[in-house]
């Protein structure tokens, strides 16, 4: 790890998905474009609303929270380890994306010239801000033993698992704290939407495969951390289906997110890397969705709705720019991801054959509005945690849990999005932070939801490999014996 102003940032070994291997090093993918086909975009850069891939049912814009997650209407192989480059270093194969960032100097405009590209930005802005060209050994995990190694975050509880008991004996919302990505899935249990503040009660229904590939996300992550990414997930084996205390996360007023325990894993994860000026640890939050399969695409939906909205204020160039080559990069990795697991596959959705593509600037963004209902993505950008929501297909979710090839590329890509663009932010305190919590006149159900997280201990849960994995082998089986409506 390498410390940069105060933020640490991690060198993961260097991945395949979004990059391609070079042997010496690597060499960014190429920018993002449409595929051939790709569907026109209306003046501001978003689709249509009247196209067939938001909901073709003609339903009222209020019971649209049963198709979708959030948004505007609408709820194996081996990684290449290549040596990692010293950080500063250009590599003369790199090109420059075609994009918007002449606030960071990135377009031929710029003073760097056009040189480089989003690897390079990030690496120009490691070296300005006095970071070290020190890369961890290859196999070294990333998080490790602090007494030897006080630049790393801590790791929370044991990693050794002696007694792994399975879902029967968790709670109703399993919260794990380890690595500082959070995975969550708000989704993967049908609960209560609306019934408050005039909003029509509601059942949004479960997202197949979301918990699945949360879980597998976080174990992925735990060859390069050393433990699991941190996660939150519905207990689908114990948590009541339809329980009226079980709001949707995923679609909250700022009155009601202190009474919800997902808020407060929030908190938790933010604290606890970021509590300590002197270590704060680059954070980031990504939200698992899954939607229906449409009628004309098999897109995977980027929502960043609230980080285009919410992160930077009017007039500061840096943050909107940092937002947008976060977009980018994510969108290249994907397509990369795509294009290298699947070469060209295509999948049979509604008597159509139809490849699996990337959509950055979805319908589906993660942003109700802002002075309405929040996604949860959208309370993690109100405490300053860059966070992004994907919405998947169903048939997109299937392949990824049958398809070790696809499923590392796609963790991959999020991965890389973490070390070159989150790790090199600096625009995190531009703003301050807005929650509710304080101000709610219900302190005792705060706590209690506060205590669903932190439990009687006092610490939250720290899940290891096996236990991740093996709530995995659960939630499959159990996907396998039950039949209901779902998404």
């Amino acid at each position: 790890a390498q410390v940069l102003g105060g933020a640490k940032v991690f060198e993961l070994p260097e991945l395949r998905g979004s990059r391609v291997s070079t042997g010496s090093g690597i060499r960014a993918a190429t920018p993002p474009e449409k595929p051939q086909g790709a569907k026109s975009q209306s003046p501001n850069g978003r689709r249509p609303a009247s196209r067939e891939s938001v909901g073709s049912d003609k339903r009222p814009d209020s019971n649209r929270g049963s198709e979708g997650s959030g948004g505007s209407m609408e709820s194996g192989e081996e990684p290449v380890m290549a040596n990692p480059t010293k950080v500063g270093q250009v590599e003369p194969e790199e090109v420059v994306p075609a994009s918007a960032l002449g606030a960071l100097g990135l377009d031929s405009n710029g003073p760097n010239g056009g040189v480089g590209s989003l690897l390079a930005w990030s690496r120009r802005r490691s070296q300005e801000t006095g970071g070290s060209s020190k890369a961890v050994a290859g196999g070294t995990p990333l998080l490790g033993d602090k007494a030897s190694n006080p630049s790393i975050p801590r790791p929370v509880g044991g990693q050794v698992a002696s007694n792994i008991k399975g879902l029967g004996t968790e709670p109703d919302i399993i919260f794990s704290l380890g690595a500082p990505i959070l995975f969550s899935c708000p989704h993967s249990l049908n609960i209560i939407r609306g019934g408050k503040d005039g909003e029509r009660k509601r059942i949004h229904k479960r997202e197949r495969y979301s918990s699945e590939i949360t879980l597998k996300l976080a174990a992925l992550a735990a060859e390069h951390f050393g433990q699991p990414a941190s996660y939150i997930i519905w207990n689908r084996m114990n948590a009541k289906k339809g329980d009226p205390k079980n709001l949707d996360p995923n679609y909250l007023t700022q009155t009601q997110s202190p009474l919800s325990p997902w808020h407060h894993a929030l908190h938790t994860f933010d604290e606890h890397f970021r509590s300590d000026p002197a270590e704060k640890t680059p954070i980031f939050h990504v939200d698992i969705h899954g939607k229906m399969d449409r009628k004309d695409n098999l897109d995977l939906d980027i929502g960043m709705g609230p980080m285009e909205n919410c992160w930077a204020l009017k007039g500061d160039a840096e943050g909107q720019a940092e937002v947008e080559a976060l977009k980018e990069h994510l969108a290249s990795g994907m397509r990369e991801a795509f294009r290298g697991a699947l070469k060209g596959k295509q999948f049979q959705v509604h008597g159509k054959q139809m490849q699996m593509t990337v959509e950055e600037d979805p319908y589906l963004n993660a942003y109700w509005g802002g002075s309405t209902f929040e996604t949860i993505s959208h309370q993690s950008v109100n405490l300053r945690i860059p966070a992004i929501q994907l919405e998947l297909p169903l048939t997109m979710r299937k392949e990824l849990v049958r398809n070790e090839e696809l499923f590392r590329r796609f963790g991959e890509a999020i991965l890389q999005s973490y070390k070159y663009m989150i790790c090199t932010f600096k625009t995190q305190d531009n703003r301050k932070k807005v929650c509710g919590c304080a101000a709610s006149p219900h302190q005792e159900k705060v706590t209690e939801a506060k205590k669903e997280i932190i439990r009687t201990s006092g610490a939250p849960a720290s899940k290891t490999t096996d236990e991740t994995e093996h709530m995995l082998r659960e939630l499959m089986h159990l996907e396998r014996t039950i039949m209901e409506k779902q998404i």
